[in-house]
């Protein structure tokens, strides 16, 4: 009798141990959508600063729950020149979008980011801190605000702020009498003979000239 319960509790603790193995390894759920949207749109290295800012805040979230002091220190002083041309990136895009409330808002965005990942963070319970474990380590071969960036923007990372990229301003269309219309004047003079001085009698230069239209450069896509 005595050995079955030591059966029945070695089972259960296999048992227990199986399942807690298996919560950790289990994917982490998906980030919501930010509630957060943006009033105008930003430029590229504004939406990559914003994007580095949810990476920034991830990190320091990582750090308060798993216990990764350390690792955070030393990148964070790897990281500092990067990390400052965020903070002036994200400062321009608060400060365009809100004028004189831009640093009350960028404040505000800063919290609501921080609340929204720890929402998260509860969520994925004990399987927050196994699933981060090897940020520190991919982010330690990086160095420049673009890398960041691009790192930012393939991981699951829960966002605050909704932002559309500005599309790229189209290249204005030539003027009659611009570059464009000089060239094509040049061309034609080049490619088409003038009448002589003295045409013979009965000889007329009629308006019969070649035309050249030159191809139009097709606009950016963003």
């Amino acid at each position: 009798m005595r050995r079955l319960a030591v059966l029945i509790i070695a089972a259960s603790a296999v048992s227990c141990s199986n399942w807690q193995q298996e919560a950790e390894q289990a994917p982490l759920p998906a980030p919501t959508p930010p509630p957060l949207h943006a009033p105008i749109c930003a430029h590229p290295t504004e939406k990559e600063a914003i994007d580095v800012s949810a990476l920034l805040s991830e990190l320091q979230l990582i750090t308060l729950t798993c216990h990764t002091n350390t690792e955070y220190n030393t990148l964070i002083l790897h990281l500092r020149p990067a990390l400052a041309t965020k903070e002036k990136y994200l400062g321009s895009f608060f400060r365009r979008a809100y004028g004189k409330r831009g640093q009350l808002e960028h404040d505000k965005y800063i919290t609501e980011l921080a609340n929204l990942q720890s929402q998260f963070r509860l969520k994925s319970g004990a399987r927050f801190c196994s699933a981060n474990a090897s940020m520190f380590d991919q982010l330690m071969p990086l160095s420049t605000f673009e890398e960041l960036a691009t790192y930012a923007q393939r991981k699951p990372i829960q966002r605050a702020l909704a932002v559309n990229e500005c599309r790229a301003a189209a290249k204005p269309k030539t003027t009659p009498g611009g570059k464009g219309q000089q060239t094509e004047r040049a061309w034609m003079s080049a490619a088409t003979p003038m009448p002589a001085a003295n045409p013979p009698p009965g000889y007329t230069w009629g308006p019969g000239r070649a035309s050249f239209v030159p191809l139009q450069q097709a606009s950016q896509v963003p």
